[in-house]
């Protein structure tokens, strides 16, 4: 199941064109706007994500980081899952997690800050080279 759940995120990434504005590359999937972005002007979190991770599975590293910093490890987690995921399935050997030096707490601490760090990069970039806020949706 993880196999196929990462293999199919990294596939859809892979088949979907990257938006060149960095971001709507969802609107491909049918799906609607950010309100946040439309309401501000600002991107919300996760704006960009698609267009990134479909960036990073092309290789454009540096065009990945632009459209969303969290993008590109997003598709390297998936990866990595998705083979150790493959390695149990072929071998029969499993891994674990000792979750006493392993923090669930710390892990979700971690991934949040990211969040925020990568979105605050996202602002912070659009502001200096004047794509912020976004006045054509």
């Amino acid at each position: 199941m993880i196999f196929a759940a990462c293999g199919s995120g990294i596939g859809l990434a892979a088949w979907l064109v990257p938006d060149a504005r960095g971001y709507g590359t969802h609107r491909t999937l049918g799906l609607g706007p950010c309100g946040f972005l439309v309401r501000t002007g600002f991107p919300c979190p996760t704006c960009g994500m698609t267009t990134s991770c479909c960036l990073s599975v092309r290789g454009r590293i540096g065009a990945a980081f632009y459209a969303q910093p969290l993008g590109p490890f997003i598709i390297l987690g998936a990866v990595i899952c998705g083979l150790g995921s493959l390695v149990v399935v072929t071998t029969g050997k499993t891994w674990v997690v000792n979750w006493y030096r392993v923090s669930p707490l710390a892990v979700l601490w971690v991934v949040g800050i990211a969040f925020i760090l990568s979105w605050g990069i996202k602002i912070a970039v659009g502001l200096i080279d004047g794509s912020l806020p976004a006045r054509s949706l």
